[in-house]
């Protein structure tokens, strides 16, 4: 028993240090003013029709632990093709906070495979308007997850300034849809134009 102990030091002696962790710790994260109550942020983010309203033109969601949560930006599409599919629900807290998984889009197969965390909070400010929280993490590492969380940071100043739209002017009409890049620079920023000239 001596001797098996003393050769797996050796081998464990000998053998290449493991690579570090990833300390990167990558995270997306946008803070924003909606002007409307939470109950009404927290219908348009949980439901069918809320999420048609200003997020893309189909949805179907299951408001329960592991229940389904799909975006459609095109619905008509291929099984697979249609937009965040195949995600589940983790935690529901009514009119506060919704967790899930997040798929990437299918440009990036191998990172679309996998999943990320998307976490929305809501938090009232003042009678009429709600303060809430984008934040998508688990994030690999690698050139098409580098990818990926650059194409989030912009992704997500387009849904956040949706959402403020669709409660300062109304739903979004898909046929024709609105420019919302002033709003999506207010929220992000130089990342948000840039992700708008690349999604021409």
């Amino acid at each position: 028993m001596t001797s098996i102990l003393l050769a797996l030091q050796i081998a464990v002696a000998a053998s290449p240090p493991l690579p570090s962790p990833d300390t990167t710790r990558r995270v997306v994260e946008y803070t924003f003013t909606v002007a409307a109550a939470p109950s009404l942020v927290w219908e348009a983010w949980t439901t069918d029709v809320g999420l048609r309203s200003f997020f893309a033109p189909g949805a179907v969601i299951e408001l329960r632990t592991f229940g389904r949560f799909d975006i459609h930006f095109d619905p008509n599409a291929p099984a697979g093709r249609r937009g965040a599919e195949g995600n589940v629900v983790l935690a529901v807290q009514p009119h506060r906070m919704l967790t899930l998984t997040w798929d990437a889009p299918p440009e990036f197969p191998l990172v679309r495979a996998q999943r990320t965390f998307l976490e929305v909070r809501l938090a009232p400010q003042g009678a009429s308007h709600t303060r809430v929280m984008i934040r998508q993490s688990g994030f690999g590492t690698g050139a098409e997850w580098d990818a990926v969380h650059r194409y989030f940071l912009g992704a997500w100043t387009w849904v956040a300034a949706a959402l403020q739209y669709r409660f300062d002017e109304g739903p979004i009409d898909w046929s024709a849809p609105p420019n919302l890049l002033p709003r999506m620079i207010a929220i992000g920023g130089d990342v948000a134009a840039a992700w708008a000239r690349r999604s021409r």
